[in-house]
C-alpha cells in the first residue's frame, strides 16, 4: 500500500492524481525526489489495464521495490464486435427503400440517354448529307432514307432498322451504289417513325426536297417522345423538351 491523496503531506509527496471509476480508485503520485508511486484501493480486475498502461509508459521511473501491477490479457466483457438482430433488420429495411427509389430513376436515366443518343445520331446524319450535297454539287443531290440491308433505301416510314446516306448519282462513285454512311439499328425497343416513305434528299444548294419529321418513341409513350425535323430550307433541328415537337406542339406515338 502507499499513501492516499489526503495523506500527501506526511508522505512527502509532490502531487497526486486521482482516477476513479464506479468500483475502483487509482492514485498516481510523484514524490519530491521524482519517484513514481502507483497505488489504489478496491481495484477490480477490469481496472488493472488503466493502471498498467501508466507503468508501461514510464518503466524507468518505477522504483524496484514498488509492486508491479498485473497485466490483463483478457478483454473486458461486452467488447466483442457484432450486430444485433434489430440492427440487421433496420439495415435491410433501409437498403430495400433505397433500392426501390433508385431502380426506377436509373431506368428513366437509361431510356432518356438512349432517346438522346438516337436523336443526335439522326441530326448528325442529316447534317452530314446536307454538307455532302453542297460539296459534291451532285445533280441528284444526297439522300437520307431508312434501310433494311445497310446499303440501299427502303420504301418505308419506319426508321427503327437504321438508315443510310446515299448519293443517287452513281457517276460520283467508283463502286456503286454510293453509300456515304450507314447507321445500323439502335439497341433497345425504341421506334423511329418518319413522315415520308422515301426519306429526304438535299440538293446542291442545301435545300430539302420536302419537310421531314422523325419521331423517336420509347416504351413510356408520347410523354417522353422526341422529334427530329427538317424544314424546306434544309435546316435540321431536334426537340428540346420531351413530349413536344420543335415548335412546342404535343407529339404522338404510333
Amino acid at each position: 500500500m502507499c499513501a492516499r491523496a489526503e495523506d500527501a503531506a506526511s508522505a512527502q509527496l509532490r502531487y497526486c492524481v486521482r482516477t476513479a471509476s464506479h468500483s475502483a480508485t487509482l492514485f498516481r503520485c510523484t514524490t519530491r525526489d521524482g519517484s513514481l508511486v502507483v497505488c489504489g484501493s478496491r481495484l477490480n480486475p477490469h481496472f488493472w489495464d488503466l493502471a498498467v498502461s501508466f507503468e508501461q509508459a514510464c518503466p524507468s521511473t518505477m522504483p524496484d521495490h514498488m509492486e508491479r501491477l498485473p497485466t490483463s490479457t483478457t478483454p473486458a466483457r461486452g467488447a466483442e464486435p457484432g450486430f444485433t438482430l434489430i440492427e440487421l433488420l433496420v439495415t435491410m429495411v433501409v437498403a430495400g427503400i433505397l433500392v426501390a427509389i433508385a431502380v426506377p430513376a436509373f431506368n428513366n436515366f437509361v431510356l432518356n440517354d438512349r432517346d438522346i443518343g438516337q436523336v443526335n445520331s439522326l441530326v448528325g446524319s442529316l447534317n452530314y448529307a446536307r454538307s455532302e450535297a453542297v460539296k459534291r454539287a451532285s445533280p441528284t443531290g444526297v439522300t437520307v432514307c431508312p434501310t433494311a440491308d445497310g446499303q440501299t433505301c427502303t420504301n418505308s416510314t419506319d426508321w427503327s432498322g437504321g438508315w443510310v446516306v446515299v448519293d443517287p448519282n452513281n457517276a460520283d462513285c467508283t463502286t456503286p451504289p454510293c453509300t456515304l454512311q450507314s447507321i445500323p439499328a439502335m439497341a433497345g425497343s425504341n421506334r423511329l417513325t418518319g413522315t415520308a416513305a422515301t426519306g429526304i434528299t438535299f440538293s446542291s444548294s442545301g435545300q430539302a426536297s420536302a419537310p421531314l419529321t422523325i419521331r423517336v418513341c420509347d416504351t413510356r409513350g408520347a410523354t417522353f417522345a422526341r422529334s427530329v425535323e427538317v424544314n424546306a430550307t434544309g435546316r435540321v433541328a431536334a426537340s428540346q423538351k420531351p413530349g413536344n415537337s420543335v415548335n412546342g406542339t404535343a407529339l404522338t406515338c404510333p
